[in-house]
C-alpha cells in the first residue's frame, strides 16, 4: 500500500486519475499489471487528506 499525504481523492475518481493524460504512467502501469494477474488497483481517501493506493492480487495454491 502506498500512502500519499495531501488533498484526498474520492475512491470513485481513481479511474479518472489513472486515465487522465499527463498524470504519469505509474498508476496506469500498476493497474494493468494487477489486472493481468487477476487483481485490481484500489484507491481509498479517508476524510479530506491523504490517499492510499492498494495493489491487490489473489494467491491460489
Amino acid at each position: 500500500m502506498e500512502v500519499v499525504r495531501g488533498p484526498g481523492i474520492p475512491a470513485d475518481s481513481l479511474d479518472d486519475l489513472v486515465d487522465r493524460p499527463g498524470s504519469g504512467l505509474g498508476l496506469r502501469i500498476a493497474r494493468q499489471v494487477a489486472r493481468a494477474h487477476g487483481g485490481e488497483l484500489l484507491g481509498e481517501s479517508p476524510g479530506r487528506e491523504g490517499h492510499a493506493t492498494t495493489f491487490v492480487l489473489t494467491v491460489t495454491r
